[in-house]
């Protein structure tokens, strides 16, 4: 976890800390990924570094600490707008990962990579931990729509869940493989038009399926 003097940074400073260090391990495997790579790009002494976190090993899991937070409260806020169409439900959390890639270009990149590393769950954690952790809030979120959205009453909501949260992930890697998006790009890097086309799509296959009727 970050130390103190890091959380005392003026904002800027730490946004940019982050999104120089966010796209070093996006781009790298961990054991791979180069602190003194982005201690150099930050310009700080080693020592500095050190002054911000204790290890390559508290930054990386501050960084996906940062992005859980920031995208469980805001993909909660989304999924539990009642006013909203499923539809236009999903285009509003794409085009929400889409600012924040405006703010961060590999946070994406970077939250997909580390979803399920097991370095970031106690020694004693599964793999399936993280999938329960990802499904238990998708599972609360539905489930406060689910008598206003047409969800199939004779489908248990932990399916349509599990169903939704990996054509999701696969979304995400279709979109970066369709548009051709280099690994050095954000993801979401087409248009607004293009994004909304897609998740169109997506909506269209879970809500009427595959089969020709």
């Amino acid at each position: 976890m970050p130390r103190k003097t890091f959380m005392n940074l003026p904002p800027e400073r730490q946004k940019r800390i982050i999104n120089v260090s966010l796209e070093e391990f996006s781009q790298n495997d961990f054991e791979s990924a180069s602190l003194s790579a982005i201690i150099s790009r930050l310009n700080l002494a080693k020592g500095s570094f050190y002054r911000y976190f204790e290890s390559k090993e508290s930054l990386y899991a501050y960084l996906a600490g940062f992005c859980r937070e920031l995208f469980t409260v805001n993909t909660k806020r989304l999924l539990n707008a009642p006013e909203k169409e499923f539809a236009e439900m999903w285009l509003d959390i794409f085009q929400s990962f889409k600012r924040y890639e405006a703010e961060y270009p590999f946070i994406i990149r970077f939250w997909v990579k580390s979803a399920q590393d097991k370095r970031l769950y106690p020694k004693d954690a599964s793999e399936d931990d993280a999938i329960r952790e990802k499904l238990a809030m998708m599972k609360e979120s539905l489930s406060g729509r689910a008598d206003g959205d047409g969800l199939r009453s004779d489908i248990d909501i932990g399916y349509i869940s599990f169903v939704i949260l990996y054509h999701l992930m696969a979304l995400i890697e279709y979109i970066s493989f369709t548009y051709g998006i280099r690994p050095d790009q954000p993801v979401f890097s087409p248009t607004d038009e293009q994004l909304r086309e897609e998740v169109h799509r997506f909506i269209t296959v879970l809500q009427k399926g595959i089969h020709s009727r």
